[in-house]
């Protein structure tokens, strides 16, 4: 795999007259170990030195998660035979309407979050790159269409040679963030938390308090180091990471393990790994995986135990880590590395994480720029009649590498994990479900989302809604909490007085239950956010299918403690959470009886269903959820929430499919059929007979639209 680590020779280039630099490429891992001293005095010689630039980073990843078919290479800049320069670049194909072009990327995997160069100098960085941009496009070993700049620091050295120096062809586009906390006095930082997130830190602390042992780790050192690390990978897997929901945790996957062991074993050496843990009741409540580097402390990856979320243990160890490196003086800012809706609750600062893309002059390379720089303004009818054009110039391109055959990939270079099959857009949606992800379940499942951030979810915009929104389509009830919860989960008393904005203002005092109706009708807004959300659901669960019908949101609003009914919604819904956390409770939709279910189809009444304690023996694993996490709630499937100390706001989105339309049919009829002292069977009894319903439900919508005093008046 590793037959010869230079692959071009040195060559000259000079952007600047004054000043000349040679380049030289390395490939793979025996290329990228040619090099290490050379990496290592640029890193000493550099003005900020990230994890991400560390020779270190790169070791590990080409040792554990590079495949094969993806080549890494390892461009060495010189000037007056002095490194001054690396840049990590892997072979891949991007997708852009829906065409595919050769990209030399940045290395990158969803597990390594940032990218960039290193430089020793950052008054050189746009020069470098000139004259690597005019190098590459004059080489013929590579064969590329555009280079991407993935994952981006606004500060970082590819990031301000890009803005420094004029490059052709170039897009940019900002992606999301990395938010940081400076390490400063606790109580000079936690002044600038809310009140109510300030309360909680509290609250949890004189939780945590109450059990026994309770202690906080932290371990740089070789053996520590890997016994941490142990304990680290079963408390990240402990939860929704886990086996038993969305199998992501580092544990379950081999090769994402050696990449972690292989990063305390390489940057441990120089003290550069940490990791963290809180302990007690003898068993690990959370844990951080962090690489220190410079004055920065970097937290990769964190778990928690989540049966023990009301003590909030992962907020109690990042409150820790801050006030120890507080107090050592050493670390001045930790870095959390992502944008994950939890950290707006710590007030963070934060930089702006952005891709780039610089295009080859070739016939694809400048139809890939075009494509990308007018994509929004190209229909899927236009994108078709492009196709059979660049489809030419693919073949004719391919005709002149199929002389190349696999000849690099036997050269031995490893590359990135990256799927041919990837966007250029790096995927950032409203909600993103994993790749099986059914709405045909019978049962709830957990993926994410990026809503609690958007601006349509601040509290000035919410009651702007309020005050809008037709007051009937405001359901506000009295709630019980959990003090005074009777195990009954029965549906309060509606509230038709209350003040809306009043009530939501006084969520924190005065526990009440608020659910919107029709926002998407009212506030073409939030319409557009519910049919954007669906179009992005749409593209990872495939059998949402193309026409899903009877598209609504709504908004929840409740206190913090409280218990909300037990009830069922009479389509398939996504309910996502915005603020605050809690606990859904699912049962089977079979759980309730038919007459009910007949009942909340025609009706949409959710007093349709009522709990019966019996029901307990069937529900299903509790699902916690806090910010960024959505939960399917399948067709008909009863639930209750019990929310944690935060007041709460969640976005439910739901639809109808050709299948749920179909059982929707069925259920109809024979509710209809029981009117008439008819026993019909179950749905799904005699699929033969519900065929027939079908066709019959389509005469029953016409007799109801024209003769309404046939339609049957159904009490709840």
């Amino acid at each position: 795999m590793n037959s010869s680590p230079t692959i071009t020779s040195e060559f000259t280039t000079a952007s600047d007259r004054s000043v000349e630099y040679q380049f030289e490429i390395f490939r793979g891992r025996d290329g990228l170990a040619s090099i290490r001293d050379d990496w290592n005095q640029i890193a000493q010689e550099s003005d900020k030195l990230r994890f991400f630039q560390c020779y270190e980073w790169y070791e590990s990843y080409l040792d554990t998660l590079a495949e094969a078919y993806s080549p890494v290479y390892f461009v060495l800049v010189r000037q007056q035979s002095s490194p001054v320069g690396v840049i990590p670049l892997m072979r891949s194909i991007r997708k852009i309407a829906g065409l595919r072009f050769r990209s030399l990327e940045l290395i990158n995997h969803s597990h390594m979050p940032l990218s960039d160069g290193v430089f020793a100098r950052s008054d050189s960085d746009g020069a470098i790159l000139q004259g690597l941009l005019w190098r590459l496009q004059r080489q013929s070993e590579i064969k590329w269409d555009l280079v991407c700049f993935t994952n981006l620091l606004e500060d970082g050295c590819i990031k301000r040679a890009l803005e420094s120096s004029p490059i052709p062809r170039l897009i940019s586009e900002a992606r999301t963030r990395c938010n940081y906390i400076s390490c400063i006095p606790f109580d000079e930082l936690s002044n600038k938390f809310s009140k109510n997130f300030r309360g909680n830190l509290r609250k949890a602390r004189n939780k945590l308090m109450n059990l026994s042992g309770v202690e906080y780790i932290s371990v740089r050192r070789q053996p520590q180091l890997d016994q941490a690390l142990d304990e680290f990978l079963e408390v990240e897997a402990s939860g929704w990471k886990g086996a038993m929901s969305e199998q992501t945790a580092i544990k379950l996957d081999l090769r994402l393990t050696n990449f972690y062991r292989s990063l305390s074993e390489t940057f441990s050496p120089v003290d550069a790994c940490e990791i963290n843990l809180l302990k007690a009741d003898g068993r690990c409540l959370a844990g951080q995986f962090c690489l220190v580097v410079g004055d920065t402390s970097y937290i990769l990856k964190i778990g928690y135990d989540e049966s023990y979320v009301q003590l909030a243990p992962g907020n109690m160890l990042l409150e820790s880590s801050l006030r120890r490196y507080w107090r050592e003086g050493v670390v001045k800012y930790l870095n959390l590395v992502t944008d994950t809706p939890w950290h707006s609750n710590w007030n963070p600062l934060s930089y702006t994480v952005s891709n780039a893309y610089v295009f080859n002059a070739t016939p694809t390379g400048l139809a890939a720029f075009a494509l990308l720089r007018f994509e929004k303004y190209l229909s899927g009818k236009y994108k078709a009649q492009l196709k059979p054009l660049v489809e030419r110039w693919r073949n004719l391109r391919n005709g002149h590498t199929r002389n190349e055959g696999s000849g690099g990939n036997k050269s031995g270079a490893q590359g990135g994990r990256m799927s041919e099959t990837n966007s250029l857009r790096e995927r950032r949606g409203l909600v993103n479900a994993p790749a099986g992800s059914s709405v045909l379940s019978e049962s709830p499942f957990k993926i994410k989302n990026s809503l609690a951030g958007h601006p349509l979810f601040e509290d000035s915009r919410l009651k702007r809604l309020l005050r809008t929104l037709p007051r009937e389509h405001i359901e506000i009830r009295a709630v019980q909490s959990l003090d005074t919860n009777d195990g009954g989960y029965r549906r309060g008393e509606r509230l038709t007085d209350a003040d809306p904005v009043e009530t939501f203002e006084q969520l924190g005092e005065k526990p009440s239950w608020m659910l919107l109706h029709e926002s998407w009708i009212h506030d073409p807004e939030y319409g557009e956010l519910m049919r954007q959300y669906v179009r992005d659901l749409a593209e990872t669960v495939s059998d949402i299918g193309g026409d899903p019908s009877d598209l609504g949101c709504w908004l929840f609003f409740s206190s913090g403690r409280c218990v909300v009914h037990f009830h069922a919604d009479p389509d398939q819904s996504f309910l996502n959470q915005i603020r605050g956390s809690k606990t859904i409770y699912v049962y089977p939709a079979k759980t309730i009886p038919e007459p009910a279910v007949e009942k909340l189809v025609y009706t949409h009444n959710q007093g349709a269903v009522t709990y019966q304690p019996e029901y307990e023996t069937s529900l299903f694993p509790p699902v916690q959820m806090v910010p960024g996490e959505t939960v399917f709630l399948p067709l008909f499937a009863p639930h209750r929430v019990i929310n944690d100390d935060d007041i709460c706001v969640s976005f439910n989105v739901g639809f109808h499919t050709r299948e749920s339309r179909r059982r929707r049919a069925v259920h109809i009829v024979n509710l209809e059929m029981r009117r008439l002292g008819l026993q019909p069977a179950p749905y799904d009894q005699r699929p033969g007979i519900d065929s027939i319903k079908n066709q019959m439900y389509q005469a029953l919508r016409v007799r109801n639209k024209f003769f309404k005093f046939l339609k049957p008046e159904v009490p709840v």
